[in-house]
């Protein structure tokens, strides 16, 4: 705190407290980085002691304390969580007066929602009467595919394969005159 004391001769002194919030982070962002971790940026600010990060699932109301940044930053990441689940965030950030945390105006909300990476650019090519080679651009944030297959109806599956690296695979072995469908 501050203090302020003012005499003037023949008036009653004053001391008057004040206390300097902390900038309200701005800039904030929430953005997918992989299959299960949301990466999180926002301007920092020279003047804070650290940043409190908030969540909440569903709705961008319930917030709650996930991680408090204690150290001057301008990012974090948010690890582990589910697909398919709309994430809110929002943050402030905190200076410390006299052992005591003063807090700044809550930041925008930002949110994100994390889904399953899909092949892009899905093409099979028959290459002879019992092969055909499958192809897809390949997701960098993706950990691997499941490849499913179907003979001659497009409601019985079954997973043909698993690839963990690149962006094809051969199916080796098919019954000839035979129509086969594939989803990856």
């Amino acid at each position: 705190p501050n203090a302020t004391s003012l005499r003037y001769p023949g008036y009653s002194s004053a001391t008057v407290n004040c206390t300097v919030l902390p900038p309200t982070p701005t800039g904030m962002t929430a953005s997918r980085r992989d299959v299960k971790t949301i990466s999180l940026t926002w301007m920092s600010a020279s003047s804070v002691n650290g940043y409190e990060i908030w969540r909440s699932t569903g709705n961008s109301s319930n917030f709650k304390l996930i991680k408090t940044i204690t150290t001057p930053a301008s990012a974090c990441r948010d690890f582990n969580l589910a697909q398919n689940v709309r994430y809110y965030y929002r943050i402030r950030s905190y200076h410390v007066v006299g052992g005591v945390k003063v807090y700044s105006g809550w930041s925008s909300i930002a949110n994100c929602i994390l889904s399953t990476s899909t092949a892009s650019n899905f093409t099979v090519t028959r290459k002879d009467a019992t092969t055909a080679q499958l192809r897809w651009t390949f997701d960098s944030t993706a950990t691997g595919y499941e490849i499913w297959r179907s003979k001659g109806n497009t409601t019985s599956w079954a997973r043909l394969k698993n690839v963990t690296t690149g962006g094809a695979c051969g199916d080796f072995g098919m019954a000839k005159n035979t129509t086969y469908y594939y989803k990856v």
